[in-house]
């Protein structure tokens, strides 16, 4: 992945984003398939990989993922709640690995510096069950401690407004909250995980135009609108996707 500047921050800022892998155990992942990776959409995954020399990402995108590692990094170091180091696990012959925040009240933890509006609308809450099932399946997988089955989300709400909490009781009432996230069972979480390395595998020996398609969900489609907001701002892989030029192309037409 090569970073670039083509927003023109400054330069002591350019070289804070670039130094975003100081907050991620990189070494430790490395020959790993990531929790964070297992989630995303075949496609993107095989496409990323494939093409991870020729992306190019400007260090702006990178902004909040920076600020929520930092946010983490601090939070970690929060007296009374047990950090995790990176876990390991391995099926179909691939290691897989994750790094959830801590463990408070024998569940699984995880901070999540995000939207109001994600909150508000559950847009992501499919997305943390997975997330958390799958870490607390490799807390099983490498320890043998058996946690709650159910996780906890800390969202941290870089856009909260107290005005909105005013006027709305269904939106956060405060900056920083905590979700209850019933999560999957160990069987359940295994199944997902073990159906989808399966098919990663598949994916790897197609070209790129005979890649499993993104679905609407996996694409964040919106009816209204007909945008398809995880390609156009979220998605590194798209400029490789030949799925995204058939889809501009029907929408310049």
């Amino acid at each position: 992945m090569k970073l670039t500047n083509r927003s023109a921050v400054p330069e002591s800022v350019f070289r804070f984003l670039a130094t975003h892998d100081q907050f991620y155990d990189k070494d430790a992942a490395k020959g790993t398939i990531s929790v964070t990776t297992l989630l995303r959409p075949i496609q993107e995954i095989v496409l990323t990989q494939r093409h991870d020399e020729e992306i190019e990402v400007d260090c702006t995108d990178l902004l909040w993922s920076v600020l929520g590692s930092g946010t983490h990094a601090a939070l970690e170091k929060v007296e009374g709640f047990k950090p995790i180091g990176r876990l390991f696990g391995e099926l179909e012959g691939i290691r897989i690995s994750g790094k959830p925040d801590f463990v408070a009240n024998n569940r699984i933890c995880d901070y999540k510096v995000t939207s109001a509006w994600t909150v508000f609308y559950g847009d992501r809450l499919e997305e943390w069950r997975l997330q958390l099932s799958l870490y607390r399946w490799l807390y099983f997988t490498q320890a043998g401690g058996t946690l709650e089955e159910t996780g906890m989300i800390v969202p941290i709400l870089r856009d909260w407004a107290v005005r909105e909490a005013n006027k709305n009781p269904k939106y956060p009432q405060a900056p920083m909250i905590e979700i209850e996230v019933p999560l999957l069972s160990l069987k359940e979480t295994e199944d997902f995980c073990r159906e989808k390395l399966l098919a990663i595998k598949k994916a790897r020996e197609e070209s790129d135009v005979r890649l499993p398609l993104c679905s609407e969900k996996e694409r964040w489609f919106h009816a209204k609108t007909g945008k398809n907001r995880k390609c156009d701002k979220y998605c590194h892989a798209a400029p490789f996707c030949d799925q995204k030029k058939e889809m501009d192309l029907v929408i310049d037409i």
